[in-house]
């Protein structure tokens, strides 16, 4: 399988912004989204207050939705 060339993850100007991240998931060819408030460069708080952890190196794509 052929995945996409790296993307630079979020820094740390982006930590308190709301960000939509698309991360590689375990499953060959599979992905997982996550949209919440961005904790730390591998933490992201979502609408229910959960913390969701995630790996910067699986990211696919990222976007601030807003700040």
């Amino acid at each position: 399988m052929v995945y996409p060339a790296r993307i630079a993850p979020p820094d740390t100007s982006t930590i308190g912004a709301k960000v939509s991240i698309r991360i590689h998931d375990q499953e060959p060819g599979k992905f997982r989204d996550l949209l919440g408030h961005l904790v730390d460069l591998t933490h992201v708080r979502d609408k229910n207050g959960a913390i969701k952890e995630f790996n910067p190196e699986k990211i696919v794509a990222w976007k601030v939705v807003s700040k």
